[in-house]
């Protein structure tokens, strides 16, 4: 009586895995794929919702610029004390400010294959903030799209884009 298994039967189980690998992988990518994307959307309806306490802050004036989840950044100071002293004219700062200020948190948007960007001082005031996926597979089927955040704070897919 032989004890053991043969080459043949451990090769053969070890094909059957592969096998089940395979069908799993592209299921695991598009799972991950699904997650950046909804952490992205609630990223996007936090950053609008900070432009909206920003803008009742300073009383007007909206940030310009643009945050991408894969790059690291420093914050300073909140310039929000400064800037009223130096020049009340001045309304509108930078999107970095949003953090700087704590209006929100890079935790949110740390490692999200996105570039998220205000766009209310654009033509087109019905959107407060576009996120768009860089060209990156982690971002999976929506890295060719963008979205915006509206005021009502609905996420919509970017038809144009």
């Amino acid at each position: 009586m032989q004890k053991g298994f043969t080459l043949m039967e451990i090769l053969a189980v070890m094909l059957v895995i592969a096998v089940i690998a395979s069908f799993l992988v592209p299921a695991v990518r598009s799972a991950r794929a699904e997650v950046a994307y909804q952490r992205a959307k609630t990223a996007a309806i936090k950053m609008a919702e900070a432009m909206r306490s920003y803008y009742r802050d300073r009383k007007g004036g909206l940030p310009s610029g643009s945050v991408n989840g894969m790059n690291t950044y420093s914050f300073g100071a909140c310039p929000k004390d400064s800037w009223m002293e130096e020049d009340p004219g001045i309304k509108s700062g930078d999107v970095k400010d949003l953090f700087a200020c704590n209006y929100l948190t890079w935790k949110d948007f740390q490692g999200l294959p996105y570039t998220f960007e205000p766009v209310a001082t654009s033509e087109d005031r019905s959107k407060l903030v576009t996120f768009t996926a860089l060209d990156d597979a982690k971002a999976g089927r929506y890295k060719t799209q963008a979205f915006h955040v509206t005021h009502d704070m609905k996420v919509e897919e970017d038809e144009s884009f």
